[in-house]
């Protein structure tokens, strides 16, 4: 009889369950999964809570629509509670909020802006972008009086947007004239870079904490992380109880050693397994296509026999749709400097190149 590896329930059913959320991609021959080991009561759980936001509400929810994990008809998808998404590129909608939607071909994705109003001193550069559900009295204050030392753009999807926040800005105190029409932001090449700015609330570091779990799980059995030297990172994941020692923590360094914080030689899934630098404690890190690096403290002392061949590390690479294992020589180790391993969430993250 199987045992669940997270609430240890033993009445089951149990459900397989995928090591890397299918909305990750999935693998071939086989995608990664666990089985007999994660209850059906766990598993919906998970499915809701944890990876929804994960994959509809974060940086990596709008990666998979950039590499075609998900479809581009399916942009509606996205949630803009946790997410924001502005125009980077230097021009008259810089700093303008956007959403993607799917472009004419029905393929792409192309930023759309949102119903919102800019505000620029005469003499500046910089505009003040203010959404159309920020739009009020005190909000557009600075901006009254002001004819002749002000700019003013609306932009929005539609023309009814348009007016509407024409007349929203009246009642503000904020009357102007017309002069023009804003044209798409232009650049060399045709594209349009967006700058993407989120929170990561505790949703998005569980969902994170469960992948490396079941990686774990799977690279070393389910039996290993049943003990209870992970306890600590299990109710974490299943009940959102923070322990003492953070769990997750996101870090800029990439995973792999030939990689840098401008520069990643791929786009794939990266998960990794080894001893912290104390060698007392067991960390994983995660990065969902190679880009933020979460490390997740599984377990800050392990009571077991010390082993040196817990370290693994595979990669999902999203184009072959293939997993394979990655070169311990590829990896560079995590130093974690005593404040973290104190308990301390300002703990300070370093990285260090090691062979072998």
């Amino acid at each position: 009889m199987g045992t669940c590896m997270y609430c240890r329930s033993t009445d089951g059913p149990f459900h397989r369950e995928h090591v890397m959320p299918q909305a990750f991609g999935t693998f071939e021959p086989e995608s990664p999964i666990l089985r007999d080991c994660v209850c059906v009561q766990c598993n919906n759980f998970f499915g809701g809570a944890l990876e929804m936001p994960l994959s509809r509400d974060s940086l990596e929810a709008v990666l998979r629509l950039r590499y075609g994990l998900k479809p581009a008809s399916e942009w509606k998808d996205l949630r803009y509670k946790q997410l924001k998404l502005k125009v980077l590129e230097p021009g008259p909608w810089a700093g303008a909020t956007v959403i993607l939607e799917a472009d004419r071909t029905g393929n792409g994705i192309e930023p759309v802006p949102v119903a919102q109003a800019g505000f620029c001193w005469t003499g500046s550069s910089t505009w003040d972008w203010v959404l159309e559900e920020e739009m009020n009295a005190e909000r557009v204050a600075p901006y009254r009086d002001a004819q002749g030392k002000l700019g003013i753009r609306v932009c929005g999807p539609s023309a009814t947007d348009h007016k509407r926040l024409i007349e929203t800005l009246a009642r503000c105190g904020i009357k102007f004239v017309k002069q023009g029409d804003l044209q798409a932001p232009i650049t060399t090449d045709g594209t349009v870079g967006i700058q993407i700015e989120t929170e990561i609330d505790s949703a998005i570091f569980r969902a994170v904490a469960k992948i490396a779990f079941n990686y774990v799980a799977w690279a070393h059995g389910s039996e290993f992380v049943l003990r209870s030297d992970f306890d600590d990172a299990r109710h974490y994941i299943r009940r959102g109880k923070e322990p003492l020692l953070r769990v997750v923590k996101p870090d800029k360094n990439p995973i792999l050693s030939n990689d840098s914080r401008h520069f990643r030689q791929t786009n794939g899934h990266l998960v990794v397994f080894d001893w912290n630098y104390s060698q007392r404690g067991l960390l994983a890190r995660v990065s969902l296509f190679n880009t933020m690096t979460y490390l997740v403290l599984l377990c800050p002392d392990y009571s077991g026999i010390w082993r040196d061949n817990l370290r693994t590390g595979h990669h999902f690479d999203i184009e072959s749709r293939t997993v394979a294992p990655i070169q311990s020589t590829s990896l560079i180790p995590v130093v974690l400097r005593a404040s973290y391993l104190a308990g301390k969430q300002a703990g300070l993250i370093a990285a260090r190149r090691r062979d072998g």
